[in-house]
C-alpha cells in the first residue's frame, strides 16, 4: 500500500513544477531566471500540499489502532522523503533539460526544438493550452457566473452531500467478515467461507486466570462459578450445551464438584466431607486430596484445560504440590448471521464476565471471533478521530503558509466531502 500511495503523493508534484516550468519558459532569460522563476510560482504549492499531508498523517499517529499509527508515521516518513528529493534530485535534473532547450539540443523523443518564434520547445503544449483556455474562458467561466447555474450546482451539492453523508452513517456496516479479507484462491479463504456460510455457531473459550488466589481457596472456586452461570445465561450461548457441563469444576459427572464418593483424607477425619457433596466448594485444606482423587478417578493425567503451577514454575496437573492457577471452558456462541450480530454477542458475553473479574481472579473470553472482530469495536469512533485530527493538520498548515483562515476552512470542507466518500 505504500509505495502507491507514496507514488500518488509525489508525482504530482512533479507535474506541477514541470508543468509550470514548461508554461514560463522564456528563452530571453538564462538559466538561474528561468529556475527561480518556476519555484516562486509552484514552490510554495508543492511545499503546502506536502506539509498538509505530512501534518495530517503525524496528528493521526495519535489514534489508538496500532496498525494505523504504523501506516501514518511511514506515510509522514514517505511524504518528507518525496519533498526532499522533490528538490534535491528532480528539481536538479528539471535544470539539465532546461539547459537542454536553452542550448537547442534535440529531447530524447522525436519532438520540434524550436517554433516560429523560437520562444518554445513545440506547438503541442500550447495547442493543449489553447484549448484549456479557450473552454475557460468561453464556457464555464461563465457558466459558473450564471445565477442560475450558481442554483443549480448549489443544489446539487447539498442533495448529493446530503445523501453520501446519510449513506455513510446508515448504511455503512461496520467490519468485514474474514472471507472479505483472506487472500483470493486461498485455503484460507475457503475455510472462511464455509465457516460463514455453513455454520453459525462459534467456538469460544473462557479462560480464568488466579493471581493472588488459587483455586484451591473457596473464593475462586466461588467467583469461576459464578462467572460460568453468569455467562450460561446470555442469549447468545447455545442453551442445549450448557457451560457448565463442560467445566471442569462445576461439572455434574465428571468434575471436581461431582458425584464422586471422594475419601476422606487421612489426617483430616471430620474436616472434609465425603461421599456425594457435588454442591460443595472444597476448603483449602481439603482441596489438594479431592483434586488427586479426581484425576485418578477420571482416569486421565493430563488435561488441556487446566494449567497448574508449583512454588516456581508451571508442572503437569498430576505433579506433588501442584495447584491450579489458570483454566479453560468451553463454550459456542449461536445465531451469528449479520455483522451486528458478532459485535453484540462479544459486548454480552463480557458484560457477563467482566463483573466477576477482579485482581484475584481475572477471566477472558477467547476465541477467533474475539480476535478478529476485536479491530471493529469503536471503528466509528476512530475514524472520526483520525479525520479530525487530519484536518486539524491540513488546517494549521494551510493557515501558516497562506494567511487566509476562509481559505482554510473551505479547502477543509473539500476535504471532508473527500472522506465521506
Amino acid at each position: 500500500l505504500v509505495p502507491f500511495v507514496s507514488l500518488g503523493l509525489g508525482i504530482d508534484d512533479m507535474f506541477v513544477l514541470s508543468g509550470t516550468m514548461a508554461g514560463r519558459f522564456d528563452r530571453s532569460r538564462d538559466l538561474a531566471d528561468n529556475v527561480a522563476d518556476t519555484l516562486r510560482a509552484a514552490g510554495p504549492s508543492v511545499c503546502l500540499t506536502s506539509l498538509a499531508n505530512a501534518a495530517a498523517f503525524v496528528l493521526v499517529c495519535y489514534v489508538p489502532v496500532g496498525a494505523v499509527r504504523q501506516l501514518v508515521l511511514v506515510l509522514f516518513i514517505a511524504v518528507l522523503v518525496n519533498l526532499l528529493l522533490l528538490f534535491l534530485l528532480f528539481v536538479p535534473l528539471m535544470v539539465w533539460d532546461l539547459r537542454r532547450r536553452l542550448d537547442n539540443r534535440m529531447d530524447f523523443a522525436y519532438v520540434k526544438v524550436s517554433d516560429a518564434d523560437g520562444k518554445t520547445d513545440g506547438v503541442a503544449t500550447d495547442r493543449c493550452d489553447a484549448l484549456v483556455d479557450t473552454f475557460v474562458d468561453k464556457y464555464y467561466a461563465p457558466l459558473l457566473a450564471n445565477k442560475t447555474a450558481k442554483a443549480v450546482i448549489l443544489t446539487a451539492f447539498l442533495v448529493f452531500s446530503t445523501v453520501t453523508l446519510w449513506s455513510a452513517l446508515a448504511r455503512t456496516e461496520d467490519g468485514l467478515p474474514a472471507s472479505d479479507i483472506a487472500l483470493r484462491d486461498t485455503y484460507q479463504r475457503d475455510i472462511a467461507l464455509l465457516s460463514e456460510n455453513q455454520f453459525v455457531q462459534q467456538p469460544c473459550s473462557l479462560v480464568s486466570v488466579a493471581r493472588r488466589q488459587r483455586f484451591s481457596k473457596p473464593k475462586a472456586q466461588a467467583q469461576l462459578i459464578r462467572t460460568v452461570e453468569s455467562l450460561q445465561r446470555s442469549p447468545w450461548i447455545i442453551p442445549g450445551i450448557r457451560v457448565g457441563d463442560v467445566n471442569w469444576l462445576t461439572n455434574s459427572t465428571t468434575s471436581l464438584l461431582s458425584t464422586y464418593a471422594f475419601v476422606q483424607p487421612s489426617g483430616l477425619l471430620g474436616q472434609c466431607p465425603a461421599g456425594n457433596a457435588s454442591a460443595a466448594i472444597r476448603n483449602e485444606t481439603c482441596f489438594a486430596s479431592y483434586y488427586r482423587q479426581w484425576f485418578a478417578n477420571a482416569g486421565i493425567g493430563y488435561s488441556p484445560y487446566l494449567s497448574c503451577r508449583n512454588a516456581s514454575h508451571r508442572v503437569p496437573c498430576t505433579a506433588e504440590n501442584s495447584t491450579v492457577t489458570a483454566t479453560r471452558t468451553s463454550f459456542y456462541l449461536d445465531s451469528l448471521h449479520k455483522h451486528t450480530d458478532f459485535l453484540d454477542a462479544i459486548r454480552d458475553v463480557r458484560s457477563r464476565i467482566d463483573p466477576n473479574s477482579d485482581a484475584d481472579v481475572k477471566s477472558f473470553a477467547v476465541g477467533h471471533i474475539f480476535y478478529f472482530w476485536e479491530q471493529y469495536f469503536g471503528i466509528r469512533t476512530t475514524l472520526i478521530a483520525a479525520i479530525g485530527l487530519g484536518l486539524l493538520g491540513v488546517f494549521f498548515v494551510t493557515f501558516a503558509m497562506q494567511r487566509k483562515p476562509a481559505l482554510s476552512l473551505v479547502v477543509c470542507a473539500v476535504v471532508v466531502l473527500v472522506e465521506v466518500q
